[in-house]
């Protein structure tokens, strides 16, 4: 309709009404443009919502999940680097506690339950992280991401380096197996004959590797995810917050 009244405007040269034609097309393409961008603008804060609810759910989940063992793993550098002072003073002083055993014998444990976040991997690989407004909060989803593989790559590597104490040295450190009633599970207790393993070089080296070993996986792994975590749980909490009062 309009193409042919604008030809029609032409051939009887009716410049004034051919250049209404064109103000009206114009005028009908730009407001064309405008809602389709408000639409797509609107698609992405409901998609930016959803995406937040969603990450959030998934990492109360990871959360939930590894922190048990991740309190385990977090707390036994302290015992562990007490035994050492121990074993390696030479003024023989100070005993093995049960709690100091334990962690010589679990030095080597490194795994913990970690997993990606499926609705940021999804956001990220569509190349879709923009749609979440907060800045702040697109930054520490991907520094998240980062930690979480520097963590896999550090349990991995730990792994590999580190040494099983009381399969090596069955002498040293003795396992005895017994149920848990409070965790309801199975565990190990295990004794430690402190005055043979301060005469064992090789025991002493290995040791000395796992508490160097395990340092670093606490250090420059598990500590740095673990933080990170419960700082962007806290903001998608706030996100969460706000968006509810909106």
């Amino acid at each position: 309709m309009i193409l042919r009244r604008f030809i029609k405007h032409v051939a009887e040269q009716n410049w004034f009404a051919v250049g209404l034609d064109v103000i009206v097309v114009i005028t009908g393409i730009f407001l064309g443009m405008q809602v389709s961008e408000w639409n797509e603008r609107r698609k992405d804060r409901l998609d930016s919502q959803d995406f937040i609810s969603r990450i959030h759910n998934e990492i109360l989940s990871v959360e939930q999940t590894s922190s048990r063992v991740r309190e385990r793993r977090l707390n036994l550098i302290t015992p562990l680097t007490e035994a050492a002072i121990i074993i390696f003073d030479k003024n023989k002083s100070g005993v093995l506690t049960n709690e100091h055993c334990l962690a010589l014998a679990t030095s080597h444990y490194f795994n913990i339950a970690v997993s990606d976040l499926p609705s940021l991997t999804e956001l990220t690989s569509a190349g879709r992280v923009s749609i979440l407004e907060d800045s702040q909060l697109r930054t520490a989803l991907i520094e998240f991401q980062q930690k979480l593989e520097t963590l896999k790559e550090n349990i991995q590597n730990s792994f590999t380096l580190a040494h099983n104490l009381p399969i090596k040295h069955p002498d040293l450190i003795m396992s005895e197996p017994y149920y848990d009633q409070a965790l309801g599970e199975m565990q190990a207790r295990y004794t430690c004959e402190l005055e043979e393993m301060r005469s064992n070089q090789q025991f002493l080296n290995e040791v000395s590797e796992n508490i160097d070993i395990y340092d670093m996986y606490v250090r420059d792994g598990l500590s740095p995810w673990s933080s990170h975590m419960s700082l962007v749980q806290r903001m998608l909490d706030k996100t969460l917050g706000d968006h509810r009062s909106d």
